[in-house]
């Protein structure tokens, strides 16, 4: 009962690193997303400045009157790509709410999710040797591991133990 107890505790253990894990990879997600929505925004207006200058240097003649037709088209390629840049923004958020909220009727799901934490790029400074110790130990799944283990070792003990021959003795005494 008591290893059964510490394998469940291994088991809850587990579950929650995992919901905080996936509240944290949507959290990131969305970060990307609204960092991706921005970047294809900046390239519709680099776009509309690459327009407006070749339709300047076809007034000049300069360039062939195709090129602002080819820049029309990228215009609408990259219009497109913000469409697609604001639907995973939409995904992504919806995610995180599904993760965050506890049904869809909470007051979150009408508000608009907007990340605060800034991206830190920067490497871990901790040594390989360390983090393999670290990670070793702090593994729920090994954990568990081990204690069904220990479990299967005591229930080995247990039905080899009632393999054996059992000897009841019976006594009783009274007055005659």
């Amino acid at each position: 009962s008591k290893k059964n107890l510490s394998l469940t505790d291994a088991q809850f253990r587990q579950r929650a690193i995992d919901t905080i894990t996936n509240v944290q990879r949507a959290y990131w997600d969305l970060t990307f997303a609204l960092r991706s929505l921005q970047v294809q925004r900046d390239a519709v207006t680099v776009a509309r400045t690459q327009l407006e200058h070749n339709k300047r240097l076809v007034n000049e003649g300069q360039l062939a009157p195709i090129d602002i037709v080819a820049a029309e088209a990228q215009i609408s390629t990259y219009e497109q790509n913000v469409y697609s840049a604001i639907e995973e923004v939409s995904r992504a958020e919806n995610n995180l709410k599904n993760l965050i909220a506890e049904n869809q009727k909470a007051a979150i799901w009408s508000e608009s999710l907007v990340p605060t934490d800034p991206v830190d790029l920067t490497a871990p400074g901790v040594s390989l040797p360390e983090a393999l110790q670290t990670a070793m130990e702090n593994r729920p799944e090994l954990q568990q591991s081990n204690v069904l283990r220990e479990i299967n070792q005591l229930d080995q003990r247990y039905f080899k133990d009632q393999t054996k021959p059992a000897v009841d003795l019976v006594g009783s005494y009274g007055f005659t």
